[in-house]
């Protein structure tokens, strides 16, 4: 999870790596994709197109994405790959009814 060659304590002391960090280790994310709270406008546009697909729809892009896991991209590519992966998992709970939010 480390994404520097500081030491730890330096790296997170910085708050886009420690965002980065909780969000990773906990497997959420600050945006919320009900409210739009605390969502960039990268991730909001991508929420508003997805958020009218069906689940099947949904899932099919998560799969497609996992398929991308594995290839060499570059960290902001990687980055924007696991944040519409998560995009896509809190709008599943969300579409199934259980009144959770972007915090699962």
């Amino acid at each position: 999870m480390k994404k520097t060659d500081d030491p730890i304590c330096t790296e997170l002391g910085n708050e886009d790596y420690m965002i980065e960090y909780v969000e990773e280790a906990g497997k959420t994310m600050l945006c919320d994709v009900i409210t739009g709270a605390n969502c960039d406008e990268k991730s909001a546009a991508f929420i508003e197109k997805m958020k009218v697909k069906s689940a099947d729809e949904q899932q099919a892009y998560i799969d497609r994405l996992v398929g991308m896991e594995g290839n060499d991209m570059k960290d902001d590519l990687k980055r924007w790959l696991k944040t519409r992966k998560q995009i896509l998992k809190n709008l599943l709970k969300v579409g199934d009814g259980d009144g959770a939010s972007a915090e699962l």
